[in-house]
């Protein structure tokens, strides 16, 4: 039996498939899961002698104990970084399969009830928490992974296995398309589902904008995805906020005023827009949305923001003009604010400009001048003084980013009689565009100004376009992980994002081809009902047992050897007269009817050690 049992083992899909699943926990899981199962091991050392009773006790307080100890953990210690959820989904799944594994393993019991839980567990992890591409396309991988070794222990041949698998997910699919398509929706826009993490997603801050920071490190992580469905707009500017006070290095919102007025709109920009949590209220529309999605609202200077806090990725279809003319009520006092003991040689170079009486003239001359002082961009700024921060960025140092030389604009701005306001948000790179698709990442966080004159109203004037660029700041394009952002993007628009919403729009599209569309779908079910009902009523009967499969062809090469089964004869009778076949008579008589499946490696390894001894391989 020894010798069985470590053919068994070196066979046995069970011990490859766990160990598998196993091995790569202790890079994944965080401290407290891991001290957790090396104490479960312990435990399954101490207890793997003791009585049944005390194995099943002791495993039922490892479990329960297990759950604690991952809720703890998941959250103080999974955190959701840049919107991956994919690698908390793993940690996760990992974690409970870790738990679940050793609880066992100190009951004494058999895996098998694990491996054939886990893809269950695994669906209803990837219904719960936040979906993406990758998390779907491992947790079908990891499915049928394990369909694969539930039907190895039957067949015991990869091979079959294999053509098996692909079969069943074949027949799958015309159930699984119009249950995926037609099965109710519930709109689930309130959901908390997921763990949010320490950081939050952007570079953009929301309310207070300071200009004393002295170094920025950027950020690859994405912020939002667009797709543009009517082509693309003349620029990539998004609101985000609009601040007007000025106070010490510090730039904060004004009084709340009424609604500006819209007087002028030019072409509409239709698009879809994919926002990763933030933790704030903040949608960020194309300059200049023209009305709000649901559950937002425009505020009075044509920013977007929701009701609540964005806690998990959310879709919206905007509309924005990118010719308009936005004019106030009335023009606030912070608008035109600054301090006049402050940058006193910055108001010495803009004096001459007040003499001019023309305000789009008096624009264009202080965008001139601007413009002439040779400013350069970099992300690692020395320490401005806010006093003076004008007086140093033109001055002393010459340098700065868009926040820094938007506010130097703005105030130069307000030192001349021009209302000037400070606009956060975010500018996207045309490198970041693929076809009608564009991605936004955190380090395309901006700061640009918005100038009022009564001819043109609010218009955005972005003072960074006149400054010299730092060459060593510039990024490489990197296309392939654009394209692949573009094709998860596209994907998810539909499969992953298919909500309510969605299905609703679908439906009023079937609407117009009602006949065509409720004739197609009842076609297709019965067709699909029909091979489903065929393969396994049928087709399966004609498919015989991996066993039989085996034992025939060695008859078969018997046969030519002269050694032929007769008609009538049974094959326990055949095999008995046939000279050092006993052992596999034997093997094959205690899987077909013993039920001990697990033998079957055993049988192979008897056959292909008769063949060779009677040379009947050739």
């Amino acid at each position: 039996m020894k010798k069985y049992d470590a053919i068994i083992w070196r066979h046995s899909f069970w011990r490859w498939g766990i160990l598998g699943a196993i091995l790569p926990i202790p890079f994944y899981l965080p401290f407290p899961i891991n001290f957790y199962l090396w104490l479960g091991v312990a435990l399954y050392l101490f207890v793997r002698k003791k009585e049944v009773s005390i194995k099943e006790k002791v495993s039922k307080t490892f479990l329960i104990g297990g759950m604690v100890i991952l809720a703890i953990s998941a959250l103080f210690f999974m955190e959701v970084k840049g919107g991956d959820y994919f690698s908390f989904y793993i940690t996760l799944l990992l974690s409970l399969i870790g738990i679940g594994a050793t609880a066992q393993l100190i009951e004494g019991g058999s895996v098998k009830s694990l491996v054939k839980f886990t893809p269950f567990l695994t669906i209803l992890l990837l219904d719960i928490l936040h979906q993406s591409i990758s998390i779907l396309l491992w947790t079908i991988g990891l499915v049928f992974y394990f369909l694969l070794l539930l039907l190895y222990s039957h067949t015991f041949n990869w091979k079959e296995s294999l053509k098996e698998g692909v079969v069943i997910t074949l027949l799958a699919l015309p159930i699984l398309i119009p249950l995926f398509l037609f099965f109710p929706r519930i709109g689930l826009i309130n959901a908390r589902f997921g763990i949010q993490g320490g950081e939050k997603l952007t570079g953009f801050t929301s309310g207070i904008v300071n200009t004393s920071s002295d170094k920025v490190v950027k950020s690859k992580r994405p912020v939002f995805e667009v797709e543009f469905l009517n082509g693309l707009p003349p620029h990539l500017y998004f609101r985000g906020e609009v601040l007007y006070r000025y106070i010490k290095g510090e730039w904060i919102p004004g009084a709340r005023e009424k609604r500006e007025k819209l007087v002028k709109v030019g072409k509409i920009i239709q698009y879809r827009l994919k926002l990763y949590p933030t933790g704030q209220k903040i949608l960020f529309g194309l300059d200049l949305p023209v009305e709000a999605p649901p559950k937002a609202h425009l505020t009075p200077y044509y920013t977007l923001k929701t009701q609540k806090p964005l806690s998990s990725t959310q879709l919206f279809l905007l509309n924005s003009a990118t010719i308009y003319k936005l004019q106030p009520i009335n023009i606030p006092s912070d608008a035109l604010s600054y301090n006049p003991r402050s940058n006193p040689k910055t108001q010495k170079l803009v004096s001459p400009l007040r003499k001019i009486k023309d305000p789009d003239q008096r624009v264009s001359q202080l965008i001139s001048l601007f413009a002439r002082q040779k400013i350069k961009y970099t992300l690692s700024p020395p320490k401005f003084n806010p006093t003076n921060l004008a007086d140093d960025i033109l001055f002393h140092y010459k340098t700065g980013y868009c926040v820094h030389i938007a506010t130097t604009f703005a105030l130069m701005a307000r030192m001349v009689g021009i209302p000037s306001r400070l606009v956060t948000g975010y500018l996207g790179s045309p490198d970041s565009i693929v076809k009608n698709y564009l991605l936004v990442r955190a380090q395309d966080a901006h700061a640009w100004v918005e100038i009022y004159t009564p001819r043109r109203g609010w218009f955005r004037v972005d003072p960074t376009k006149f400054v010299i660029p730092s060459p060593s700041e510039k990024e490489e394009s990197e296309k392939g992980n654009l394209y692949l952002s573009y094709l998860q993007f596209m994907v998810e628009k539909w499969i992953l994002n298919y909500n309510s919403i969605t299905q609703q729009t679908l439906f009023s599209k079937l609407k117009e081809f009602k006949f065509l569309a409720l004739l197609g779908v009842v076609l297709g079910g019965f067709v699909g009902m029909a091979f489903l009902f065929w393969y396994l009523f049928w087709k399966r009967k004609e498919r015989r047992e991996p066993i039989e499969k085996i034992m025939e062809k060695l008859e078969k090469k018997l046969c030519k050897y002269g050694i032929c089964r007769q008609e009538g004869e049974t094959r326990h009778h055949f095999f008995q007269r046939v000279p050092g076949a006993q052992t596999i008579n034997n093997l094959y008589h205690r899987i077909k009817y013993g039920e001990e499946s697990h033998l079957f490696p055993l049988l192979r390894a008897e056959i292909k050690k008769f063949k060779e001894r009677f040379k009947l391989n050739k």
